[in-house]
């Protein structure tokens, strides 16, 4: 494996467990919900999807430039997952609220 490779991953791994970890703590404190489940659950905030994306975007323009075409693909795919993320929290509230 490659050196740039191995950082992409690195990246969006961090990344991704920064957020696991960071969503265990938030939800604890605020007493939703407890336990060790918080660190691999999927749903509520912070998004590790977004994270994972956001730091591979990152990844990829340090090592291959903003006119790449691999950071054009992943700067669309990450737009794409942050937009998801959003909208489906947004109608789980609409439908917690109905």
């Amino acid at each position: 494996m490659s050196g740039e490779v191995s950082s992409y991953l690195l990246a969006a791994g961090i990344a991704f467990l920064s957020a696991q970890v960071a969503k265990y703590f938030i939800n604890g404190q605020v007493g939703r919900r407890k336990g060790w489940r918080q660190l691999y659950a999927s749903g509520r905030m912070p998004s590790a999807h977004t994270a994972t994306m956001a730091a591979l975007t990152t990844s990829v323009l340090i090592y291959d430039g903003v006119g790449s075409g691999l950071f054009a693909v992943v700067l669309v795919l990450t737009f794409i997952t942050a937009y998801d993320s959003m909208m489906s929290r947004r109608s789980v509230g609409e439908q917690g609220m109905a």
